[in-house]
């Protein structure tokens, strides 16, 4: 009888700082304090530094909510239900839109990739020994993101704000996916309505 082994999984996050790649997979729950609605979202993530990230997100039974694209200044999301096209430059309000979080693209890259937030902006606590933040809060007041676990690349963690929160865990994905520069791009679907979010 033939040895078998177990091939080994690659990494899917790999680079430098200032150039690295990821792929993750996760769930969010989302706490709508302003509708008092909560739901559950299934997210698929790509970011490459220092300015690339998409986000696809699924709810219940795989229904397409929303794709997410953000390529150096400029965000673009597709709202699937709403059929919405809503463009953005890359700051505090660029995702609004899809949930009421002020939290600019930028951070999440940063929380992604496990780099510090800016110091200009985020006042950071940091684990004892370590260069790892535990609590991070936007110096506006508005946003606040806590790490409430980690295990190796496996993460959970909480952002909140003033009209929701979002409990997220993320992982690496478990198979690799080819970066291009098309997967950063989005435009609007045939029939779907345009808005342009500007910053604030």
């Amino acid at each position: 009888m033939g040895c078998v082994t177990t091939p080994k999984s690659e990494p899917t996050v790999t680079g430098a700082a200032g150039s690295a790649q990821g792929q993750w997979q996760g769930k969010a729950l989302v706490r709508n304090w302003k509708t008092g609605k909560n739901a559950v979202l299934m997210v698929d993530i790509l970011a490459r530094e220092p300015a690339q990230l998409r986000m696809e997100i699924t709810g219940s039974f795989g229904v397409h909510i929303a794709s997410v694209a953000l390529n150096g200044g400029e965000v673009n999301t597709v709202l699937t239900q709403e059929k919405r096209f809503v463009s953005a430059p890359s700051g505090e309000s660029a995702l609004v839109r899809l949930v009421p979080v002020r939290i600019p693209p930028n951070a999440l890259l940063a929380v992604l990739f496990e780099r510090e937030l800016s110091e200009a902006d985020w006042k950071c606590d940091r684990i004892p020994d370590s260069k790892l933040p535990a609590f991070c809060a936007h110096r506006s007041g508005d946003v606040a993101v806590k790490w409430l676990e980690r295990n190796g690349r496996n993460r959970r963690l909480k952002i909140s704000a003033k009209e929701a929160d979002i409990e997220m865990v993320i992982d690496e994905a478990k198979s690799k996916v080819e970066f291009n520069d098309d997967a950063f791009r989005l435009t609007a679907p045939n029939g779907y309505k345009q808005e342009r979010v500007t910053s604030g």
